[in-house]
């Protein structure tokens, strides 16, 4: 039996859904997914790249890629054959947005309760969040510790970090270097990044905790920014 396909987000339905040539409402009909559509909205309307892109619509950079291509083929069946254009189905999700939260603003109040993730490796702050294999996880409640654990990232590759940190529910991030392209995509997650930290995970956590984390809310590192 198949695998079932991944819902992907989109921010909204398509405005436009029907397209063809004039004189020629008879000719064959081209169909594209919401989805596929999303890809060019997002890829060549809105100019972002492919990994944000991926980041937005919830799945891999290697499934954008086969989507955007998917719907590349489309749009030249159509321009070049003088078909019909119409966009409609897929595997697809309308979300309310992408949150806008400020990297390194808590706010007053949401320090009482959160969930940090530390970039981590032998009990000290992971230098290169791109490469992080683990991370502590800590469940703040009432600005306290109550519970921690180490998790794998299980190879996921530094593309996919941001989606894995998502899907655990982390609301604040601390590390070591990171890049531009990471800071944005935390940006539009709505998760807090401390980047800059060095030494002991658990005392960064303390520090944050009592307002003495000394961090930096800027690239560190510039390995993996996009250049455009």
């Amino acid at each position: 039996m198949p695998r079932p396909k991944k819902n992907r987000f989109v921010i909204e339905e398509p405005r436009f859904r029907c397209f063809g040539s004039k004189g020629r409402c008879g000719a064959s009909c081209v169909e594209m997914s919401v989805d596929e559509y999303e890809t060019i909205l997002l890829l060549d309307g809105k100019g972002l790249s492919q990994e944000e892109t991926a980041f937005r619509m919830g799945v891999s950079r290697t499934t954008v890629t086969a989507i955007y291509h998917s719907a590349r083929r489309k749009i030249a069946d159509f321009l070049v054959h003088g078909k019909r254009l119409s966009i409609a189905g897929g595997c697809y999700s309308v979300v309310d947005g992408i949150t806008k939260t400020g990297i390194g603003d808590l706010g007053k109040g949401k320090k009482n309760n959160m969930r940090i993730a530390v970039s981590f490796d032998d009990g000290k702050v992971f230098q290169h969040f791109g490469q992080t294999a683990s991370f502590k996880l800590y469940e703040i409640e009432k600005g306290a510790v109550v519970s921690s654990s180490v998790e794998s990232t299980n190879g996921v590759n530094h593309h996919e970090l941001i989606q894995w940190l998502r899907d655990k529910g982390v609301n604040t991030l601390i590390c070591g270097g990171i890049g531009g392209g990471a800071i944005r995509l935390l940006k539009e997650s709505g998760i807090a990044c401390m980047a800059g930290v060095e030494g002991s995970a658990d005392e960064a956590v303390a520090k944050l905790l009592k307002d003495e984390l000394e961090c930096v809310c800027e690239p560190t590192c510039h390995c993996h920014d996009e250049k455009r």
